[in-house]
């Protein structure tokens, strides 16, 4: 058994540090877990995690928990619900004594007075710990933790229990409001503060290139990689010669790519698998426009934010997306974009080739959802309202570190 491992620094001698604390802070689609921690000054700022955080985060204090995480009989249960192929089984767990006390004392020697966790469910594992340290505790909630997992009786229960016994609730939308409150969560702990977008600057953004569409998702079923592709199709019937790239990995790719070869259209998709965040949002900048055709599968995933879709509105990029979960909120049906019915191939295929064919319109749907996306979600607020309910308002704060 490795020992739970900690770097070190004086805590800082006029107030008290946050820690946030969760599984990763490295996991590549998990960009707003490291934005979080970008919205607050190092010399405030503690972490606790599973693994070595990035290299970027190494001048924080850190406690990178002990191998094994959890004790046996977690372990155990975890193996059983992997080999039953079961969702929510093995929650709570709970971490070996070991890292209990060490967080704990982590958290005590750093003089923290706030917890941000990131995820439920693992604010379920590691909640014990932050409470016996004394320190407040908030939940950065992200969607599955609220809506897919709570299909089975015991993480519900459980989850209700970790509402009651938390400081706060933060989350990225109405919807996510209303499902924790339709859980036991008093309304007085909720916390609106959607994860934040960057608004490049005009001179970041490339012109216009002829009719190139961008897709960034999973490949998973319930976020309809497959009908956005049928939909593409549609619109290259009437716009011959008109690209999609595709960005994200999933179990689905041998499919989809079967299906592109079955619908003829190879030579228009492109497959770009898993990229950086950077080289994701380049590939945004230089498309006319986002797609993505979620749907609704029972017990399976919901669409609670949508990154990509504002990264895409951030760079002044019209959207066509389902009408489904948060999109019905962050997109402007034909103003920032289009919202079509779930599964209508049609009505998405026609609504792409109309913003490739009128380059007005998509230009001037782009810039109207760039102005909403500034208004709503960006990074700079974002990070200030975050400060500002976890450690208060501080003048003397950057906006960004």
């Amino acid at each position: 058994m490795n020992a739970a491992t900690a770097t070190v620094a004086d805590p800082p001698p006029h107030s008290p540090r946050v820690a946030i604390i969760t599984r990763r802070f490295d996991i590549l689609s998990q960009t707003f877990v490291r934005d979080h921690v970008r919205a607050f000054p190092a010399e405030v700022l503690a972490l606790v995690s599973t693994a070595s955080p990035p290299p970027e985060f190494a001048d924080i204090p850190h406690l990178m928990l002990a191998d094994p995480v959890y004790d046996r009989s977690s372990r155990l249960r975890m193996q059983l619900k992997k080999r039953l192929r079961l969702r929510a089984f093995a929650y709570p767990q709970r971490l070996t004594q070991q890292n209990r006390a060490a967080i704990e004392s982590f958290l005590r020697r750093q003089d923290v007075g706030t917890v941000l966790v990131e995820f439920g469910d693992f604010a379920m594992d590691v909640l014990p710990a932050v409470l016996a340290a004394g320190a407040r505790a908030y939940v950065y909630f992200h969607g599955f933790d609220i809506f897919i997992l709570t299909w089975t009786a015991r993480y519900e229960s459980e989850l209700r229990k970790l509402l009651q016994r938390i400081d706060g609730a933060i989350i990225g939308s109405e919807m996510m409001r209303c499902r924790l409150i339709e859980l036991g969560c008093d309304p007085g702990k909720i916390s609106k503060i959607p994860c934040g977008v960057r608004i490049p600057p005009i001179e970041d953004m490339p012109g216009q290139r002829g009719g190139r569409a961008v897709m960034v998702s999973r490949m998973i079923p319930w976020k309809g990689p497959d009908l956005a592709i049928r939909s593409f199709a549609k619109a290259l019937a009437l716009v011959p010669g008109a690209t999609l790239e595709i960005i994200g990995e999933g179990p689905l790719e041998p499919d989809l790519r079967q299906l592109v070869r079955d619908l003829e259209i190879g030579d228009n998709v492109l497959f770009r698998g898993g990229l950086s965040h950077a080289d994701t949002l380049s590939a945004i900048a230089k498309s006319d426009m986002l797609i993505q055709h979620n749907v609704s599968i029972p017990k399976s995933g919901v669409e609670t934010l949508g990154l990509s879709v504002l990264e895409a509105m951030a760079y002044a990029k019209p959207v066509v997306v389902t009408r489904h979960g948060s999109f019905r909120e962050t997109v402007l049906d034909g103003e920032t974009g289009f919202l079509v019915d779930e599964r209508d191939v049609d009505a998405m295929g026609q609504k792409i080739a109309l913003l490739l064919q009128d380059k007005e319109l998509a230009r001037k749907m782009g810039q109207q959802g760039r102005r909403s996306v500034a208004e709503r979600y960006e990074m700079k607020r974002a990070n200030m309202l975050l400060r500002s309910l976890l450690i208060g308002h501080d003048p003397n704060m950057e906006d960004e570190r």
